[in-house]
């Protein structure tokens, strides 16, 4: 049925198979139209209620397209609730909203609902597969496959290529992420580094807020410890086993027996006389911030690329740090002297056992036993002793030369001058002075012989002979008898205690009595 009408229709009506309009129409109440409906050219739909358009489903009470121009909105889907500027009602487990490339109809955008109307949204790279997804729950993850994420910079793939998948702060001013946790025991900050084996956290920086301690992890087990002090730890959870009052830095094997602990300090060096590291030691004035290197521990290089010294630097009052010990590439320590040359004020002790010690005044070397009395300085021939200083005792079981280099005896003086090569003194007056020649007889009476040679005190020189018990030293002229003796005039007596003789010849024995005159 076709109608052609330019005048206005009134009263209602129902018009029934197609309905072809060259002009306007206005429909002043509500319009339902039951069959296609095609629409040429430009339609206005001017009403004066809420909703302009309403499109709904044959027989179903829910509006599938509602247009509302008072309200400025657009309803797709069966409403649900309170409209927004754009309302998408979706079914539970299903998708609401898919978005297709025109061309290759291929899938770039999906808003999707699960079943238990969790919502979520996909992105998808045209023609390949989902790489952004921003999920709701633990199930639907949230995750970014899609190349560099940048917060703060719209260029992080410009960004090293090693670590730019996430990259955050825009250059200028603080920049940083941060980890927001609980405060209680057991809670931690953590960030993990997992492998392609399925470790997740094969690596580890943990932060515990309770007890303030920073954690290091690497092959799933701790390595090295911050305590809230400061103190650090490198295989010890508790960094200060000992409780010192500064900060503390402790290096331990572990629990495995025989465990040994390197501490490794190296550089590259094209220099014969390079430093290779330093550890200093530097004093800190009260602000905690100005510091003097006030010593050194020093390696470098010792006249060849190859070769390696060991130097000591300490500071003294009101002075500067200076090297005060070296131990050289060939094993020679050196104090107080920076080079082994022979006369050069300083202590040098080589590898070999040899031992320098050079000093412009006074004595180079010192030696004090406390205590008890004995050995201060012993020396040895291979295992065996040969001879001892002490302050009891001292002795040499081999030879001794005074004034010669190659003595034949255990005692060899040589003078080269006027000069005695021998002088025996008393420290007291009036005392006797003299040697003694022992004999060891080893006999059954175990006696030894002895021939003193001394001065009595009086002006003579007297010759006496003794035998005592081999652990026994008599003093000189005591229970002796005196065979010879030499006045200070010159008179010689010769006999048993003839110690006063009155001629320069005079000879005395008991049977025949004196001979002399």
């Amino acid at each position: 049925m076709r109608f052609t009408r330019s005048a206005p229709l009134t009263g209602g009506g129902t018009i029934s198979g197609n309905l072809t309009i060259t002009g306007d129409l206005s429909v002043a109440g509500d319009s339902t139209v039951t069959s296609d409906e095609v629409l040429e050219g430009t339609s206005i739909i001017d009403v004066d209620s809420t909703e302009a358009l309403l499109v709904r489903k044959n027989g179903d009470g829910g509006d599938i397209l509602t247009i509302d121009t008072t309200n400025s909105l657009v309803k797709l889907g069966k409403n649900g609730g309170t409209p927004s500027a754009l309302n998408i009602y979706g079914a539970t487990n299903g998708n609401p909203l898919l978005i297709y490339e025109d061309t290759d109809n291929s899938l770039v955008f999906n808003f999707y609902l699960d079943s238990s109307d969790n919502s979520g949204l996909g992105l998808y790279a045209n023609g390949a597969s989902q790489k952004v997804n921003l999920g709701t729950t633990a199930s639907s993850p949230t995750y970014f496959t899609g190349g560099s994420v940048g917060i703060g910079t719209a260029t992080p793939q410009s960004f090293d290529s090693e670590a730019n998948n996430l990259v955050i702060g825009n250059g200028s001013g603080d920049n940083g992420i941060t980890i927001f946790t609980g405060s209680s025991a057991g809670d931690y900050g953590s960030i993990f580094f997992g492998d392609a084996t399925g470790t997740p956290k094969q690596g580890q920086i943990r932060y515990e807020q309770n007890n303030e301690v920073m954690s290091f992890f690497t092959n799933t087990a701790e390595r090295m410890r911050i305590n809230l002090n400061g103190d650090v730890g490198i295989g010890l959870t508790t960094p200060d086993v000992w409780s010192y009052s500064g900060t503390a830095f402790g290096l331990s094997g572990g629990t495995t027996a025989n465990n040994y602990v390197a501490f490794n300090l190296g550089a590259y060096s094209t220099s014969t006389t390079g430093i290779i590291g330093d550890i200093n030691f530097t004093q800190f004035a009260s602000d905690g911030t100005t510091g003097a290197e006030r010593a050194i521990i020093r390696s470098l290089n010792d006249g060849a690329l190859d070769s390696v010294a060991l130097k000591f630097y300490t500071t003294p009052t009101g002075g500067a740090v200076a090297e005060r010990m070296v131990i050289k590439s060939d094993g020679k320590v050196l104090i107080g002297k920076t080079s082994s040359a022979f006369g050069t004020a300083g202590t040098e002790m080589w590898g070999d056992g040899t031992l320098w010690a050079t000093k412009a005044g006074g004595n180079p070397v010192g030696l004090n036993r406390t205590g008890s009395a004995g050995s201060v300085l012993e020396w040895y021939d291979d295992s065996a002793i040969k001879g001892v200083l002490g302050t009891a005792t001292s002795y040499f079981l081999n030879n001794v030369g005074i004034g010669v280099s190659s003595p034949q005896a255990k005692l060899t003086v040589e003078e080269s001058t006027a000069q005695p090569s021998l002088v025996l003194d008393q420290s007291g007056q009036q005392q006797l002075s003299g040697i003694r020649l022992r004999t060891n007889r080893g006999d059954t009476g175990s006696v030894d012989d002895n021939w003193d040679m001394y001065t009595s005190g009086d002006g003579a020189l007297r010759f006496a002979y003794l035998q005592s018990a081999n652990d026994a030293y008599p003093n000189l002229n005591t229970g002796h008898i005196n065979w010879l003796a030499i006045t200070g005039a010159g008179n010689v007596g010769i006999g048993s205690q003839h110690t006063s003789p009155y001629s320069p010849l005079h000879v005395k024995s008991s049977a025949e009595g004196s001979i002399g005159g």
